[in-house]
């Protein structure tokens, strides 16, 4: 058997960039399905729901809301809580 190593750059560099983008999100959806949990994300930075796509955002964690997002389909949920203006302790006890 010939062997040849294969160098990842070099093989995604050859893929165009739908192609891999394709095969990414394949992989993804493939790896939502199999979470058996929910993922709540608790950002403290409001330009960081910027860079997420087709995921939740919420920007209230009351009662109602987080019985909302319990029942809610989606696998992956962003909580903005805006945190980053508040002292170590203020968000501390925010989070618990």
């Amino acid at each position: 058997m010939n062997e040849k190593s294969l160098n990842w750059n070099n093989f995604v560099k050859k893929l165009s960039p739908a192609i891999l983008e394709n095969k990414i999100n394949k992989e993804w959806l493939s790896a939502v399905e199999r979470i058996k949990r929910k993922i709540i994300v608790l950002d403290d930075d409001p330009t960081g729901i910027q860079t997420v796509h087709s995921i939740p955002v919420y920007t209230s964690w009351d009662f109602s809301t987080l019985r909302h997002i319990m029942r809610d389909k989606h696998k992956l949920i962003y909580i903005l809580t805006n945190s980053r203006a508040l002292t170590s302790v203020e968000t501390q006890r925010l989070h618990k």
